[in-house]
């Protein structure tokens, strides 16, 4: 038996509503109105297995399958596998444009080439090499 973790909110609203001691029946109704808003926000978080097995990634998963063993019956699977991992690197790899002032992880993206904090580069290499770790320039 799976037990749901409650919001503290609703907690708060049913010991009000219990002791009736100093809370109004508008704040209570606020409490529980509160509680019902963060519900509709987060999603239950116990799902069964038939939920996770068929949500969003699972019918992806099915699609896919589907259409690799038409393109394996027409003799064009290897094409179909390679085609499919070609557009599953591109679109994982942030083809949504960047916030004005985020950095790109690839100092060549980047205005000025700047680079991002904490990023190796061959300069700094070669100074933590001959001067030892945390060296700054001489």
């Amino acid at each position: 038996q799976q037990q749901q973790q409650q919001h503290p909110d609703c907690d708060e609203a049913n010991a009000l509503a219990r002791s009736n001691q100093g809370a109004t029946t508008e704040q209570v109704a606020a409490y529980r109105q509160r509680h019902a808003a963060t519900q509709q926000q987060r999603p239950d978080r116990q799902l069964s297995w038939r939920q996770r097995l068929w949500g969003p990634l699972g019918l992806k998963l099915l699609l896919w399958t589907l259409c690799f063993a038409l393109f394996v019956e027409i003799e064009f699977g290897s094409v179909f596998v390679v085609a499919s991992g070609l557009a599953f690197m591109y679109f994982n790899t942030g083809t949504t444009q960047r916030k004005p002032g985020e950095k790109s992880a690839y100092s060549v993206f980047n205005e000025n080439f700047e680079k991002l904090d904490g990023q190796l580069d061959a300069a700094a290499f070669e100074r933590e090499i001959r001067y030892g770790p945390g060296a700054s320039s001489p």
